[in-house]
């Protein structure tokens, strides 16, 4: 809102909010994700009960020995946040977000790493369990 001053009440509340989410989403997310997916599965194994059962959403949709794709995944979204931000052109947005999602869609052809083969060739859709 233009009528909130710059560093001050309200602002300085949302820009504090504004600090903890960026700290948690692109900071803890990632570093936990990757002390799950190459620490504890490998130490503990992917079918350990209570693991799986706190986080096996991570990696039950891939193959066995794809259990890790999601930092795949991860990365690229992070390199399409990347784009958005920095690249201020619309025609380099775009062409950099093609050639990030190509990279992606033909790594998924080349390895399948999902285990419903509808899920290699486009993107999941999240399933709720009913």
């Amino acid at each position: 809102s233009p009528a909130l001053l710059c560093g001050e009440g309200e602002h300085l509340v949302l820009a504090l909010f504004n600090a903890f989410a960026f700290f948690v989403y692109l900071i803890a997310t990632p570093v936990f994700y990757g002390y799950l997916l190459f620490v504890l599965v490998p130490k503990r194994g992917l079918y350990d009960p209570k693991l799986n059962a706190n986080f096996g959403f991570v990696w039950n949709r891939f193959e066995e020995k794809f259990y890790w794709w999601e930092a795949v995944e991860m990365i690229r979204k992070l390199g399409l946040c990347l784009v958005q931000v920095l690249v201020t052109d619309p025609i380099i947005q775009t062409n950099c977000a093609v050639v990030i999602v190509g990279i992606l869609l033909v790594t998924n052809l080349m390895y399948r790493p999902y285990i419903k083969f509808r899920c290699d060739v486009c993107e999941p859709e999240p399933q709720l369990e009913t």
